[in-house]
């Protein structure tokens, strides 16, 4: 008994011993559990910002265009009366999603003939695209051609009618290419988990260092330690980029496709891994041993990616969150990759970003060095 006392108290110092993954043993929980009770769907529905076109300018495009506004918060519903300003809503941001009524929309239904209703996904929150695409798609699978009626008593009185076929939705990008849920979806979870592995791989190449003296060697030696960081982030890099070329490239066997811009997109890829690099080695300075490193800079790196919008939704929430979360680095990375696995932007309105991740990686690659020499100081 005693000497399972002796191993169990060992074992619990060993975990709180240190101050910093103490800390991250607490609040890393805490944060994604408090930012996992925003992500409920109905929520995000709720708070979904929508575009309409009305090309028809027929009444049962207007009737249809309420009907779904019904399902919105009425602040979230903006209408167009010109195709561009409906497209730049979407490329800019501004909008989550957006509908366009086709001409002879009305015609078509009247003599019973197909029609279609044109959505077009949004670029930076395709999570809570898809959820709506596939909502309105049952919705009017299931009401047939009722949705064009607006008197609610009325609603509720009319039947599916066999002969009239629902409205088919057809999903087209701001730039009127067709894409597919898959290729929607996929570049923004791959470069999230391309981030992910890069910063724990590093970290804990940092940490296993510390536990065979590697750094304290560093320090007593004519090598400057400038140098073996730099080695660090250079080999990582190069170890993110052929994962992430994997990642990227075998799935264009399976049917995936990148609308956008490939080479853009990768280029930013490139630019993600650097910060998310720069990042493990910054997690890594203040603890001493491989496990806590790899714990930190994963659980940090669990709530950069839970708060990117790579697998959840962030519309759901509050606005004043994601004006921060804009500022995050792996929301930016996410966020931009996602756009040019879409749309090709030109390089100018770029500028912000590729600004952003090279100021970024920068500045938190020298903040480590200092850190590094502060701790080896503090120890001493």
């Amino acid at each position: 008994m005693k000497k399972f006392l002796a191993l169990s108290k060992s074992e619990f110092l060993r975990h709180i011993r240190n101050p910093v993954l103490l800390v991250a043993m607490v609040s890393i929980p805490l944060v994604i559990a408090l930012f996992g009770t925003y992500f409920m769907p109905a929520n995000s529905l709720r708070y979904l910002k929508l575009a309409f076109y009305n090309e028809d300018r027929s009444f049962l495009g207007n009737f249809l265009i309420n009907f779904v506004s019904s399902f919105l918060k009425w602040e979230n519903i903006y209408r167009f009366n010109s195709l561009k300003d409906f497209n730049d809503s979407l490329k800019n941001g501004e909008v989550d999603a957006g509908i366009i009524i086709p001409k002879g929309f009305a015609s078509s239904i009247l003599f019973k003939k197909p029609s279609r209703i044109i959505y077009v996904p949004g670029l930076d929150d395709p999570q809570l695209s898809i959820a709506l695409y596939q909502t309105l798609s049952s919705i009017l699978n299931e009401l047939g051609a009722s949705p064009l009626f607006t008197d609610p008593t009325l609603i509720k009185s009319v039947k599916p009618e066999p002969s009239i076929k629902p409205p088919k939705l057809v999903m087209k990008l701001p730039n009127g290419k067709d894409p597919n849920l898959d290729s929607l979806l996929f570049p923004g979870i791959a470069v999230a988990s391309a981030i992910l592995i890069a910063m724990v791989g590093v970290a804990g190449s940092i940490g296993e260092d510390r536990e065979e003296g590697v750094i304290d060697g560093i320090f007593s030696s004519p090598v400057a330690l400038s140098n073996y960081m730099f080695s660090k982030f250079v080999v990582h890099v190069t170890l993110g980029v052929i994962e992430a070329l994997g990642i990227f490239t075998i799935p264009l066997l399976l049917g995936i496709r990148y609308p956008g811009n490939f080479g853009k997109m990768f280029l930013f890829t490139i630019l993600s891994i650097c910060m998310a690099v720069s990042l493990g080695l910054l997690f890594s300075a203040p603890v001493n041993s491989r496990r806590a490193s790899v714990f930190i800079s994963g659980g940090v790196g669990a709530v950069f990616i839970l708060t990117s919008g790579a697998f959840i939704p962030l519309s759901a929430l509050p606005d004043v969150i994601k004006k921060i979360l804009v500022y995050f680095p792996m929301t930016q990375a996410v966020r931009v990759v996602q756009r040019l696995s879409i749309v090709d932007y030109p390089i100018k309105s770029l500028i912000s970003f590729l600004t952003y991740m090279l100021l970024f990686s920068t500045i938190t690659f020298s903040v480590t060095l200092v850190l590094f020499a502060l701790v080896k100081r503090y120890q001493q």
